[in-house]
């Protein structure tokens, strides 16, 4: 028997209408297998859609901490006792933000670095503590001696602490805390 002769023989014997019947069912499965299959898929690129948008949410809000602890540190940093009420209520205000947001080690970095200041524990030591904890592997080789910092009063600073008496031919840059030796001091205008 003929494979064609074999279709016909089930198709006589069952009758057009369970023939009918069957391929309906067929096309009703396999419209709900692929219903499921377009619900997974949506679902799973909304879920890794969900997972990206809380990450770039997260990092934000972590940003925002990065800049409450640069905006803290100046402030903390300039208090002094003619400061104004306003001054101290929002360098305790941010304070007390970063309490609750940053790593327990940076922020009791930053604290020492505010109170028990020193070469090895300073500011800058916070800022890149800070950028490792936001960039991560990213962060690079910076390191707090190529932090760029202003003063505007770093010139009678240095004086004050007799620094450049121990430094002669040395160029003191007034907004910076670097001290340009001589080799790399720039020729003034006039001279070789």
């Amino acid at each position: 028997m003929k494979p064609e002769d074999a279709i016909s023989q089930v198709v006589i014997q069952m009758g057009w209408t369970e023939v009918g019947v069957g391929v309906v069912l067929l096309a009703a499965i396999q419209f709900l297998i692929g219903i499921w299959i377009k619900a997974r898929i949506e679902g799973s690129i909304k879920h890794s859609y969900d997972q990206n948008l809380e990450e770039i949410r997260f990092q934000m809000k972590v940003r925002e901490q990065a800049a409450k602890v640069a905006e803290y540190m100046e402030k903390a940093r300039n208090l002094g006792l003619d400061s104004s009420a306003q001054e101290f209520q929002r360098a305790n205000q941010l304070a007390w933000e970063l309490a609750m947001w940053l790593p327990a080690d940076i922020y009791k970095l930053m604290a020492q670095s505010l109170v028990n200041r020193s070469k090895q524990n300073t500011e800058l030591h916070v800022l890149i503590a800070v950028r490792q904890l936001l960039l991560g592997n990213k962060a690079g080789d910076l390191t707090s001696d190529n932090i760029l910092f202003h003063d505007a009063n770093l010139q009678e600073k240095l004086l004050a602490a007799n620094t450049l008496k121990n430094m002669p031919n040395q160029a003191v840059d007034s907004t910076a805390t670097r001290v340009t030796p001589p080799a790399e001091q720039e020729p003034r205008h006039g001279q070789p």
